[in-house]
């Protein structure tokens, strides 16, 4: 029994012991565990900074390397001074004297019989203007409008054909023909026949005939074209002109006058023959039968 009681002491005491050692084992793990937060935190703050630290030089660096080629490209902008242009700057800075550029702007001198002559020599005068042009005067009309405007108004009074020897005779003053012809077409549009003209004797009249439309003449050309024909004048010719007497249905004839003095190049004369052939072409028609007769007015 007392053995017994013996052995449960011990046991008792080895018990407590051991409790007591679990008890300080218990109380350590709390201290260690803080030490290591403390030492992975000291590691990670240490990391933090060396990296901050890295960065920051890391931008310093390349903060630098961009002055670097900034500054290389002003140099290379900038002009190069030569060598005497630095030695001319650096002179008048050494004395302190402003540099300044010697011009002589005076004439060069000239030999003293040079000046004299110079001054003895009048100015030559300069030519006088010429006086303008006088103005030339507008040349009157070759063509008497009041001997015109009497024909046309004749010619629409026209009853029969008593006064078509009288109303020629002033258009070949008026026109300044030596020579007129009224030519009527036929029927059938083939030829030209004279009815009346001015200046001709019978004898050269009865010679005339009828014109075929399409011959190679002035007169002709005039009744096929519808427009004024001339006929320069040569050495021992007249000149000509031909007027068409104009109409609705087709050019009715033409009138044919020999010019004098190179009236068919006046335009004038040109003009007063269209007016006097349309004038006309109011009055005249194909003649009735091949017997019809050309009054002279001689």
């Amino acid at each position: 029994m007392l053995s017994g009681l013996v052995d449960l002491g011990n046991r008792k005491r080895i018990e407590d012991h051991d409790g007591a050692e679990v008890v300080g084992q218990g109380e350590e793990r709390p201290g260690r565990a803080r030490s290591a937060r403390r030492a992975r935190t000291g590691a990670a703050v240490r990391a933090a900074e060396a990296a901050r630290a890295e960065l920051v030089r890391s931008q310093i660096i390349a903060a630098a390397g961009t002055a670097g080629f900034l500054l290389l490209i002003i140099l290379l902008l900038l002009p190069r001074r030569t060598a005497a242009a630095e030695e001319i700057t650096a002179q008048p800075a050494a004395t302190g004297i402003r540099p300044t550029l010697d011009l002589d702007i005076r004439p060069p001198e000239q030999p003293q019989e040079a000046r004299t002559r110079e001054v003895s020599a009048p100015p030559t005068p300069a030519p006088p203007l010429a006086p303008p042009a006088p103005a030339q005067p507008v040349a009157a009309s070759a063509v008497p409008l009041e001997d015109l405007a009497r024909i046309c108004i004749e010619l629409a009074k026209l009853e029969d054909g008593a006064t078509v020897p009288a109303i020629l005779d002033r258009t070949a003053s008026a026109l300044g023909a030596s020579g007129l012809v009224v030519w009527v077409v036929d029927a059938e549009r083939r030829e030209l026949k004279p009815i009346a003209a001015h200046g001709y004797a019978p004898s050269v009249l009865s010679r005339m005939g009828s014109l075929p439309v399409d011959s190679e003449n002035v007169t002709a050309a005039a009744f096929r074209t519808g427009l004024v024909q001339t006929v320069a004048a040569r050495e021992h010719q007249k000149g000509a002109l031909a007027a068409p007497l104009p109409a609705p249905g087709g050019c009715l004839g033409v009138v044919s006058a020999e010019m004098r003095n190179g009236g068919e190049k006046d335009a004038a004369r040109l003009a007063a023959a269209s007016i006097v052939a349309a004038q006309l072409a109011t009055v005249v028609g194909p003649p009735a039968d091949e017997a019809s007769h050309v009054r002279s007015a001689t």
